[in-house]
């Protein structure tokens, strides 16, 4: 009787170790997810800050495009009142 009241209380402190030891895990798995979270959080947050970025720098290149495409339609005037006017001349 005294053995199985001894196996016994060590059954129960063998337990309640492993009942210890699982709630740390427990805890320690809580900060993870916890220190996880903010991490995706941060990427997600630097992610956004990247695309916006993107869409300003390609408004500006389409601004730039845009603007190249008109001095480029201005000197295709020029260059060809300039051939006219050197027809005209030619004829002269």
């Amino acid at each position: 009787m005294e053995r199985d009241r001894k196996r016994m209380e060590r059954e129960r402190k063998r337990m309640e170790r492993d009942r210890k030891r699982m709630e740390r895990e427990r805890k320690r798995m809580e900060r993870e997810i916890i220190e996880k979270e903010r991490e995706w959080r941060e990427i997600e947050r630097e992610w956004r800050e990247k695309e916006r970025e993107w869409r300003e720098k390609e408004r500006e290149w389409r601004e730039k495009e845009r603007e190249w495409r008109e001095k480029e339609r201005e000197w295709r005037e020029k260059e060809r009142e300039w051939r006219e006017k050197e027809r005209e001349w030619r004829e002269k």
